[in-house]
């Protein structure tokens, strides 16, 4: 049951009550009467015609709390950014201190509209609750990390962390295991899962595994929690694909309806040369959200990986139907282009994408390919450092800048990238063993 409709049936279900927070009795009968019509508005789904009920209550009693903290928090749903709700919200703060929906709502509003300044207030004001109640700090922290927070979010997790930690600490390993403890031991498996995704963000690997693999030994994250996603995620983004790919996988048999889960887990697969896995999960996500962003590129480049190039060619073009700007989509149209022998029309795919985006390493692998194809080399040069200024394992660029470089006489340059071209092959083959045996 939504939160707010909670708090109107509180205030319908007592008339009499007092509350303890604010120190005062009852709605006025007027103001009553308009915050009945609005909760019924509420739950026959109409939230505008509530607002207006409320509204209503608002200009009769613009200081009466409750209708302060229901109007901020309604606005707040209809819009999440709206500086009105934030306003009313803000207002509310301080009079319902035990209140935990108000508090996080306005902290993602403070966030969400910029106003950083406003948050340390907010925080030294819920910071005792954070710690008294655990599970809601890390409500808490998840938002301050996903607004990229890590300062805030490194502070206030050492707060709510400390006691639990030195709770643990003191148990021994057999006491560990009694059924009393269990709600502690998710708690610092928490701990050190938030942990992992601050060091995850910060770009410091190992430490980040480090952390996940010790919250997995408490056995966080559940299987079927959000966290699972976020774990996902974060591997992914430190390019531990086959982590990452088991993460998203586990995840999905909770939350198959979650389709963008599903693109990045064929991603995922396409990132440790598990094209058939790619292509299946991407065929999936087509038929259960056509509509989704780069569907059509994620497809063409898997199919053009198993070589099937007429297929690929077919996917880009209707990529490029729905976003004329997708430079990859024509970078790899033109290596089509150049494969087939077509020079000219590669040549016109290339000025077409680096119009777009010049830093596309893609676009400079396939410039590389045509001008050692013309003899240009040391315009091929230029463009294949650019790729793996970018991608510096990109060993086919390494390949090409071997050729270029030794028909120019420069037989230092042409040895060096064709042992770091020997070497990467030998990391590719590796790869792609890894990949087969973990479809076996």
């Amino acid at each position: 049951m939504s939160a707010i409709l909670v708090l109107l049936m509180l205030l319908l279900a007592d008339p009499g009550r007092q509350n303890s927070e604010a120190g005062r009795t009852q709605a006025p009968p007027p103001i009553r009467q308009l915050i009945q019509q609005g909760v019924r508005a509420y739950q026959s789904g109409n939230r505008s015609r509530a607002i207006q009920f409320l509204r209503q209550a608002y200009q009769l009693s613009p200081t009466y709390p409750d209708v302060q903290l229901l109007l901020g928090l309604m606005l707040y749903e209809e819009k999440t950014g709206s500086l009105e709700a934030q306003r009313l919200l803000e207002a509310s703060s301080p009079r319902f201190p035990a209140n935990k929906d108000l508090h996080l709502k306005l902290l993602d509003s403070y966030l969400r509209t910029a106003a950083s300044a406003k948050v340390p207030l907010l925080l030294d004001r819920v910071r005792p609750l954070m710690v008294r109640e655990p599970a809601w700090g890390f409500q808490i922290l998840y938002l301050l990390i996903r607004y990229g927070q890590m300062e805030w979010a490194q502070r206030e997790l050492k707060g709510v962390a400390a006691q639990m930690e030195q709770s643990w600490k003191t148990l021994s390993p057999e006491s560990r295991l009694d059924p009393r403890q269990a709600r502690l031991k998710v708690s610092v498996g928490e701990v050190l899962f938030l942990r992992g995704l601050l060091a995850a963000t910060a770009g410091e690997k190992q430490a980040a595994l480090d952390y996940f693999q010790q919250a997995d030994r408490l056995e966080f994250p559940p299987h079927e929690a959000l966290q699972m996603l976020m774990l996902a995620e974060a591997l992914y983004r430190l390019e531990e694909y086959p982590l990452a790919s088991g993460a998203y996988e586990v995840y999905l048999k909770y939350h198959p309806q979650d389709i963008p889960a599903s693109q990045r887990l064929g991603r995922s697969y396409f990132a440790q040369a598990m094209f058939p896995e790619a292509q299946k999960a991407f065929l999936q996500v087509l038929k259960e959200m056509p509509a989704a962003a780069k569907i059509h590129f994620d497809l063409g480049r898997t199919l053009l990986e198993q070589q099937q190039q007429e297929e690929a060619r077919a996917e880009f073009l209707e990529e490029l139907r729905r976003d004329p700007k997708s430079f990859a989509s024509m970078a790899h149209l033109a290596f089509l282009d150049y494969v087939q022998g077509e020079n000219d029309s590669c040549r016109q795919w290339l000025e077409r994408a680096l119009a777009l985006d010049s830093g596309w390493y893609e676009t400079h692998m396939v410039y590389g390919l045509l001008f050692n194809r013309q003899g240009r080399f040391a315009e091929a040069i230029s463009h294949l450092e650019k790729c793996i200024a970018v991608v510096p394992g990109y060993y086919k660029a390494h390949f090409q800048l071997s050729l270029a470089y030794r028909r120019l006489g420069q037989e230092a340059k042409a040895e060096q990238h064709a042992q770091i071209y020997s070497r990467l092959v030998e990391e590719e083959k590796t790869r792609r063993l890894g990949s087969d045996a973990r479809r076996k």
